[in-house]
């Protein structure tokens, strides 16, 4: 070796021996063999998709600037070239350089190892954030004297000293510890939480967890979907072809399997042995058993509890857990220590617990009404609900809309808050189930009128749009620009609106298997505030949309053609002003199956199973949850004004029961809550104003509405 490159290697491991004080060097080989780059040809390589490929990005570039013979590829390729791989490959290199890591090491986030063998380089770390100190290290160290030495190992291994420890009967929480969430049906509000447990757990105990699901399915194969994405949203175009797609889905397998595991923190109401089943709404549970800690509560909002309060024993520091620490708790008790300003709690919500649809929350439309489409299909034209055949009804807790027909009609239903509740802002969830059958649209939107008479657009928002079989669902944004919206984008920006185009934002969400979204229930959902939107599945987020800074699509806008004498510039300062004055109005939510609409195409023949055994939509509930200063109009009532717990009089307790409302932290069951009688001044909010008025109304100072 020139002396020149010994001592610009001596430099540059000085260099970084200052910068990696808890850096380690393993000898595996030959110390005294060096691989230079100049003099070989190497790919670049990393996992498609992933933080590590910008990593091997910034690799390829720096190379390439020292002469080295380089490409670069994913980690799908297969080459013959020394291959540098940076990230979690799917590399034999790569897999034995974390083997080596976690052997040396106690598997902790912040461990990482530079790996040569056989002429390929692995620069690895058992998190993002530690593969990219190894590709510094890498960088600094090896590139910049412009060899490695062959058989080398250099690791970075954490201090345990640093963390804190979780045990669980005496078995630490480590890397051999997983996550396990229900795969189906799971809640948005108890992902955020959970989302702030495992980065609280690789913050504090110094591991980044897996997360599983409960079960597993079959998945739909690409060829599948491509066949279905074609189609006008899933649906069959002629009964022939509905007829093959049902033979080809009833051949697939759709069966559910269950995986369980030594060590596992589960969420939720899981597939697992031991998995408390809580039927009190309010009740939240931390259940250590064996190995295992089982996260759960009686309602979305209490599971989310528990985890946040486990969060809070991670975050305080080390955490002892036996059995005997099982223990229950009750979500309001809990909820008075939150800053509900970034904490979501209940602010409305339907469980369907009675024998009948609410009418103080949904009204219900029947027979034909003005936003039927007027043509239909087979001699019938589609209606709403049937009141003879009784096809919208709630039983066992929860609402079922069944398509259903008769000699004149095709029916469905369409329940509405538009005369009884609207909200500004807030996330709004459903957990539903969708039928199966050619033809039957069912969805969860919500809708406005615009900000007021002046207002330049309304919205819709599609939370789960789906039509036909039960494997597809839109979730879609729409600005809907009204006669004033027309006239300012003409008088403004000189653009002449094409009728029945609006700006929207659409994302079609596949369900990931063969059980679609008819065989269990599924969350849906959508996060409103005056910036975004956020629309989640199954706890999950699938798209979102800052409104108020980036324009979305224009439909029939986006033809050039179409406005040939308007600048793009003057398109989307247009879409902006209507989005963000629709977006800023209070919504009501809508849910609906329509059913023999002409242009959706046919519907399953007379007496095919379908209409009698998959023909439902099933809701299990309907949950807003607003952060503090988000707001929620109520706008009828059943009691009297000011008699809130519904008991007949006004006195004290509907004093107190409305003040432990605005406090948020009470025991109070919000259900037996009548928020339109609480709302004595008649703004349609229940705020501070109507326990003033409230309280001078029970010393008799004043009357109420």
């Amino acid at each position: 070796m020139k002396k020149t490159r010994i001592i610009s290697l001596i430099l540059a491991v000085c260099i970084v021996s200052a910068a990696f004080v808890t850096g380690s060097v393993i000898m595996t080989g030959d110390n005294n063999t060096y691989m230079e780059f100049a003099k070989s040809s190497f790919n670049v390589v990393a996992p498609a998709g992933t933080d590590s490929s910008s990593l091997a990005d910034n690799i390829y570039n720096t190379m390439l600037g020292m002469g080295v013979s380089v490409d670069r590829t994913d980690d799908s390729a297969v080459t013959d070239r020394s291959e540098i791989l940076i990230g979690k490959c799917e590399r034999a290199e790569t897999k034995e350089a974390l083997s080596i890591l976690n052997s040396k090491g106690k598997g902790y986030d912040a461990d990482y190892i530079i790996y040569e063998k056989n002429g390929n380089v692995a620069v690895v770390g058992n998190s993002d954030n530690a593969t990219k100190q190894a590709v510094d290290r890498f960088v600094n160290l090896c590139l910049a004297s412009g060899q490695i030495e062959t058989g080398l190992v250099y690791t970075s291994l954490a201090d345990s000293d640093n963390y804190t420890t979780i045990s669980i009967n005496g078995s630490n929480v480590d890397s051999s510890y997983c996550i396990v969430t229900p795969k189906y049906n799971m809640s948005y509000i108890v992902r955020l939480q959970l989302d702030k447990l495992t980065a609280a757990i690789s913050e504090k105990a110094g591991y980044t967890l897996t997360e599983n699901t409960d079960v597993t399915a079959p998945q739909f194969t690409q060829t599948y979907i491509n066949r279905f994405s074609g189609k006008t949203w899933g649906n069959c175009e002629t009964e022939a072809d509905y007829q093959q797609y049902l033979s080809e889905y009833g051949a697939l397998d759709k069966t559910k399997t269950t995986t369980e595991y030594t060590y596992e923190i589960v969420i939720g109401d899981c597939d697992r042995t031991g998995c408390p089943a809580i039927t009190n709404e309010d009740e939240y549970t931390i259940k250590v058993s064996g190995n295992k800690i089982f996260l759960n509560g009686g309602s979305p909002a209490s599971t989310a509890m528990a985890v946040s309060e486990f969060t809070k024993m991670v975050e305080a520091g080390d955490v002892t857990l036996t059995d005997a620490s099982t223990a229950s708790y009750d979500y309001y008790d809990a909820l008075g220590s939150y800053d509900r300003s970034n904490y979501y709690t209940l602010a409305w919500a339907d469980d369907f617990e009675g024998t009948a649809i609410d009418t103080n929350r949904w009204a219900v439309s029947y027979g034909r009404d003005s936003t039927i489409y007027s043509s239909g299909l087979n001699g019938r034209l589609p209606a709403r609900a049937s009141e003879t055949l009784n096809n919208n009804y709630v039983q066992d807790g929860k609402l079922y809309i069944a398509a259903a027909y008769d000699d004149e009609y095709y029916y469905g239903g369409h329940l509405s808050t538009r005369n009884t509740m609207r909200m500004q802002y807030g996330y709004v969830e459903t957990s539903c189930m969708k039928p199966f059958g050619q033809g039957f649209w069912t969805a969860m939107w919500v809708d406005n009128e615009g900000l007021n008479t002046n207002g330049l657009a309304r919205m819709e928002i599609d939370v789960n749009e789906s039509y036909g079989p039960g494997h597809v669902t839109l979730q879609n944004a729409i600005t809907w620009p009204t006669t004033n919206g027309v006239n300012h984008m003409l008088n403004n920006y000189g653009i002449s609106w094409i009728s029945g185009s609006g700006f929207n934002k659409s994302n079609i969400r596949f369900n990931e298997d063969t059980r679609g979204f008819h065989l269990d229930f599924h969350t849906f959902g959508y996060a409103w505030d005056a910036n975004e939107l956020v629309f989640t599945v199954d706890g999950k987020e699938t798209m979102r949309k800052p409104y108020a800074t980036e324009a979305m699509a224009f439909g029939s806008m986006e033809s050039s053609s179409s406005y040939p004498d308007v600048a793009i510039e003057d398109l989307r300062s247009a879409e902006l002003d209507c989005t963000n004055n629709a977006f800023s109005a209070p919504a009501y939510i809508r849910l609906s199956m329509a059913v023999g609409f002409a242009t959706r195409q046919h519907v399953v023949e007379d007496g095919a199973a379908e209409w009698t055994e998959s023909n439902k939509y099933i809701i299990d509930y309907v949950h807003l949850y607003q952060l503090a200063g988000q707001k929620t109009y109520i706008y009828t009532t059943s009691n009297q004004r000011g008699d809130v717990n519904g008991d007949g009089n006004v006195d004290l307790a509907d004093l107190t029961c409305m003040a432990r409302y605005l406090e948020g932290w009470s025991k109070y069951d919000f259900k037996n809550l009548d928020l339109g009688a609480a709302d004595v001044t008649g703004d349609g909010l229940v705020t501070s104003a109507d326990l003033t008025k409230l309280t001078g109304y029970l010393v008799g100072d004043n009357t109420l509405i």
